[in-house]
């Protein structure tokens, strides 16, 4: 086995050797924190709490260079590791000695996925400090940090000139690895200096003017709204000897304590970190191309490569458009339309119908929800929620709100109608049970709740906000406090809180859902009248068996880019990160396997 580290070791020395992924690699690293150099028209804060436009804008950009030029890395050096080596003859030599094709194969890979872990590297250490260095229309851009990442890739540069020039080394890969090294010791430098403090050296028209020491995050004086640290001690002296009050300074955790509190600045402050785990999946994503572009390369030139990688990059990022609805199937169900469902089954009984998923709030969780319902003899059953489904035994007579509950008809011959009201207001306890939970073991009284609810955006009336605190005065309202001692279940409080409320009113937005077909009965949608998103009399099909196949097959790119996801606060989940690595090994030896069948009759002559 001592074959394929050794190929896999030259593979990435191959690539590594290659001008064009110096170029690369350096190019990326600079675009990405370039983008946090230039002012953004981000108009402030977005509507969501604690996320700033142009913060996302820049790690949105920035995540783009590192996916563009990956892609363009994984092409180029997929078709000259193996297409470029068949062309000249190398391949033939390398398999006349004790190396398979499969060993071949995989030690190509194994150095190509070094090569672009090398590329992601840079970009990652970019990306850190793009995020670092982002600001608002009020804030400065880290002008003294931007240059110094230069200075430091200059010097790379530098070395690895001056090694060719005077020892004979070879100055491409020399040089990408003491830039990859210049790089880190940059990102470690500028972490350590307070970016304020910095902003107001580096400007010599600042009103006020720091000191070239008072920058770095060690020294006693560096922290937010701290210029001269004995300019204010002094203004801080004088305002005490008026006021007869006592001059404190902790430069363990504040720099003053007389006109206000500064805080010391720590290191890499401002650095999103869960740009990592975004990195990480992008990351995997250029390895799963890297395998095709592997594939392609056996019996495919540069150009038809790159062509059919571009391809496939297209439609995975439209997978969810064209493969993913017709592979789940459904239909959309508006406000004022009824679902006509129709048992397969002659005999009574409970019956699976259909699934439900939320549209149009963005506070609800877009976990589906199964209905089933009762086929009975004409008697009203109770509807009820269990293992985090509904189970429908009646019907409202219409879409009007009216709690009156009728059974179904006595016989499975005819279809069952449900109405949109319905599903809304039987659904309402299951979601308002959801945000409890989600919220109540994060807060010790009922107005932090409450105002927790109102910066996720749930606008709920003032009287819903009586019924969580009791009286609408305390501050610890005896409901809230019943939940929290485990007296009274959320569900228990979101009921009484769903019979006085509607849950649009809970959850504003254009409340609709996305109806699946489950078990072995039809399923229709009949439109509103005068009109209908759905059309009168839609069927309600399931997914089509050549899209689910279309859908497993492609890579669905979505999974992989979640900036929408990052933010103040927010992060990616570790465990989803695990979870993609195990769906892209499972895909990499499909397409390993699919490279090893190409490659094992190719005339290599």
């Amino acid at each position: 086995m001592r074959q394929i580290p050794t190929i896999a070791r030259n593979a990435f020395m191959e690539l590594v050797r290659q001008p064009v992924f110096l170029v690369l690699f350096t190019l990326s690293a600079l675009i990405c924190l370039g983008l946090a150099s230039v002012p953004y028209f981000g108009f402030g804060f977005s509507d969501r709490p604690n996320e700033e436009y142009d913060l996302k804008l820049v790690e949105n950009g920035a995540l783009s260079v590192m996916l563009l030029s990956g892609l363009f890395a994984a092409v180029i050096c997929a078709s000259t590791s193996v297409a470029e080596e068949i062309r000249t003859g190398t391949a033939l030599a390398v398999l006349s000695k004790p190396v398979s094709r499969v060993q071949f194969i995989v030690g190509k890979y194994l150095g190509l996925a070094g090569a672009l872990g090398v590329v992601t590297y840079a970009n990652l250490v970019a990306i850190l400090l793009a995020s670092r260095g982002a600001f608002d229309a009020y804030g400065r851009p880290d002008s003294f940090g931007t240059l110094l990442f230069v200075v430091f890739i200059g010097l790379g540069y530098l070395v690895a000139g001056f090694l060719n020039y005077f020892l004979n080394k070879q100055f491409v890969p020399w040089a990408v690895f003491l830039t990859l090294g210049f790089m880190t010791a940059a990102f470690l430098v500028i972490s350590c200096m307070d970016k304020e403090t910095t902003a107001e050296w580096w400007n010599p028209q600042a009103q006020r003017h720091a000191h070239f020491s008072d920058i770095w995050i060690f020294s006693p004086n560096a922290g937010y709204n701290v210029f001269d640290y004995r300019d204010e001690l002094a203004r801080a002296e004088a305002l005490a000897d008026k006021t007869g009050g006592k001059v404190e300074v902790d430069e363990s955790k504040f720099i003053i304590k007389a006109e206000g509190v500064y805080a010391k600045a720590a290191f890499a402050e401002g650095v999103d970190w869960g740009l990592l785990q975004a990195s990480f999946l992008i990351l995997f994503m250029l390895w799963v191309l890297a395998a095709v572009a592997l594939l392609c390369s056996t019996r495919l030139g540069m150009m038809p490569t790159l062509a059919v990688c571009l391809g496939l990059f297209v439609l995975g990022l439209m997978s969810d458009y064209f493969f993913g609805r017709p592979a789940l199937g459904g239909a959309f169900l508006a406000s004022g339309d009824s679902l006509r469902w129709q048992s397969a089954q002659k005999d009574k009984g409970e019956f699976a119908a259909f699934r439900l998923e939320p549209r149009g709030v963005r506070s609800l969780p877009m976990d589906s929800v199964s209905v089933r319902i009762i086929v009975g003899d004409g008697e009203a059953k109770q509807s009820r929620l269990e293992n985090g489904g509904l189970v429908l035994g009646g019907t409202r007579l219409a879409d009007t709100g009216t709690v009156e509950i009728t059974g179904f008809n006595a016989t499975n011959k005819e279809p069952h109608e449900i109405f949109f009201g319905t599903l809304r207001d039987e659904l309402a306890p299951h979601y308002i049970a959801w945000l409890l939970r989600e919220e109540l073991g994060r807060h010790t009284d009922a107005q932090s709740f409450i105002r927790a609810l109102r910066m996720r955006g749930v606008e709920m009336e003032e009287g819903i906000f009586m019924d969580i605190q009791e009286d609408g005065q305390a501050a610890d309202g005896e409901r809230f406090r019943n939940v929290k001692a485990g007296s009274v279940t959320p569900e228990e409080l979101a009921r009484e809180i769903a019979a006085n409320h509607r849950l649009t009113d809970i959850f504003p937005g254009n409340l609709s859902f996305w109806v699946y077909p489950e078990g072995e009965g039809t399923l229709s949608i009949k439109a509103a009248q005068g009109g209908g998103s759905s059309g009168a009399g839609e069927m309600v099909e399931p997914g089509a068996w050549w899209a689910k196949m279309l859908y497993v097959f492609i890579p669905n790119w979505q999974l992989f880019w979640l900036a929408d996801a990052l933010g103040p606060g927010k992060t990616i989940p570790w465990g989803y990160v695990g979870r993609s690595f195990l769906y892209v090994l499972s895909y990499l030896g499909l397409a390993l396997m699919a490279a090893f069948y190409l490659f094992e009759d190719r005339e290599l002559s």
